[in-house]
């Protein structure tokens, strides 16, 4: 008897000392929340505002790349391929976790029609520690970046 006490016990113990993670995936309020950041970069480049991006950018990115490197890329990128013309989200994901090691990441994928050369384009966002929503790294697939300049 003594022995189930101490199983019981030990199987009480065990469940409470058990950290819980829980994870909701592709929530539109989610979507919105970093739908926002990007429409935001977006605007900001449409307007020749690129140096206010900066503020849009994790501290992983920042760490990364700098902010020189991203003007510099950014300006690469108008040069190659135009002026945003339009944008199109054409994918989307989110993934937040909530509990002892909480996480939240967005993945946002859009076709962007663009003066000289259309792309496509990935963005992976995160939110940071104070609660703020940032962009941590991306990817632009175009033809632009391997034809002659036109």
């Amino acid at each position: 008897m003594k022995k189930l006490r101490y199983f019981t016990l030990l199987l009480i113990l065990a469940a409470f000392s058990c950290k819980f993670n829980m994870q909701e995936k592709n929530n539109i309020k989610d979507k919105e929340e970093g739908e926002n950041v990007m429409n935001t970069f977006f605007e900001n480049i449409k307007s020749g505002n690129i140096d206010i991006n900066k503020d849009l950018l994790s501290n992983s990115f920042l760490k990364i790349s700098g902010v020189e490197q991203f003007d510099k890329d950014q300006k690469f990128i108008e040069r190659k391929l135009g002026r945003i013309l339009s944008i199109d989200l054409i994918g989307w994901e989110t993934s937040i976790v909530s509990g002892p090691d909480p996480k939240a990441e967005y993945t946002f994928e859009y076709h962007i029609n663009r003066e000289n050369y259309d792309s496509n384009e990935i963005y992976y966002l995160l939110k940071e520690n104070d609660g703020s929503i940032k962009i941590n790294s991306y990817k632009i697939d175009s033809r632009g970046f391997v034809e002659d300049d036109l």
